[in-house]
Parts: structure tokens; C-alpha cells; sequence
């Protein structure tokens, strides 16, 4: 089975501080199967696949200086800056997912490398999610059935001073789920 996942929306508001934020509602089913209307051989436990966003990935405020750089989101929601990034407060999170499903079940995870941030005033940003989780393979744990999270951090792509353009950044990153 298949699935893909998009909702990533981002706010940039800056007259000299920058705030880079998701939004996502909580709790939002993206995927589960209750009942199959062709009919199937699977036990009833093995059609209870089920992926929820819990969080969105949120860099927080900063300045992005002259010489501009990166903000890194790691999996628990820490943040770094290199370059002349200035970090400055806010929430910062890594995408947090729960994933329900039997347990040891085979899950593949793919999601693009590179996401292109569109902003309302022009201007453009990178995101560059995590390539820890891309194109690898993971086993659920035990109980699954209960869910597990998964977290995807990334890196934002900060520009220098004089090429970030204040606005309403939004774009959006499929993650697909294979489930064996």
C-alpha cells in the first residue's frame, strides 16, 4: 500500500527579524483503511494502517544577516544557524508523525530532497528535509497498533539579508508510506 502525505505551510514575516513557522493542524488523518469493498484474505489487524501529523516542522525567528546561511531542525525540535543567521526565539520542531500499524510490519519512506518555499512578495526559500528517514527501510516496533512517532528535521536554506523578501512563504512535501 501506498500513501502520500502534504500540508506544509509557512509564514516569513520580517521587517528586520524573520519568523519561519508551519502551519498544520493536529491530529489531521492522513491515511487509514477501515474496510477494503473488494474483499480481502488480510486479518482485520492488518488492515488497520493509519499516519497522523502531530506536528508541523517550525524554524522559529531569526535575522538572516548579511551573508545569510542555514537553520538545521534536528528530530527532537533543536535548532542551529551557521553563516550569519541570528537566531532569535520562537518554537522550533521537527515534523512529528504517529504511524499505526501491526507490529514489525516492513515500512519504506520517500519524500523529496529539496522543497521550494513560494512567497507572497516574491522570493523564494529551500527546505531540504532530513535524508536520514528518505529511501530507507523501517521495522515497527512492537504494539504498533498503539502507534509510534517518527520525527523528519530538515535544514531551511537562509539567504543574505538583501535577497530574503518579507512575506507569507508556503509550499508543500509529500511524504509516500509504503507499507509490506
Amino acid at each position: 500500500m501506498s500513501i502520500t502525505l502534504s500540508k506544509f505551510n509557512t509564514l516569513l514575516i520580517a521587517v528586520i527579524i524573520l519568523i519561519f513557522s508551519v502551519n498544520s493542524s493536529a491530529q489531521v488523518p492522513v491515511f487509514g483503511e477501515d474496510s477494503n469493498p473488494f474483499g480481502s484474505d488480510e486479518s482485520e489487524d492488518e488492515q488497520q494502517l493509519s499516519i497522523y501529523m502531530l506536528s508541523p516542522v517550525k524554524f522559529g525567528t531569526f535575522y538572516p544577516g548579511k551573508t545569510g546561511g542555514s537553520i538545521f531542525i534536528d528530530e527532537n525540535g533543536i535548532r542551529t544557524a551557521n553563516g550569519s543567521v541570528v537566531l532569535l526565539g520562537g518554537e522550533s520542531a521537527a515534523s512529528v508523525f504517529e504511524i499505526s500499524c501491526p507490529s514489525y510490519t516492513v515500512i519504506h519512506l520517500t519524500y523529496e530532497s529539496q522543497i521550494i518555499m513560494s512567497g507572497s512578495n516574491g522570493g523564494t526559500l529551500i527546505f531540504e528535509p532530513d535524508d536520514e528517514l528518505r529511501n530507507t527501510t523501517i521495522i515497527s516496533p512492537e504494539n504498533a497498533e498503539n502507534g509510534f512517532l517518527i520525527s523528519i528535521g530538515g535544514t531551511l536554506i537562509v539567504e543574505d539579508m538583501y535577497s530574503v523578501v518579507p512575506g507569507n512563504y508556503s509550499g508543500n512535501y509529500i511524504i509516500g508510506v509504503n507499507f509490506e
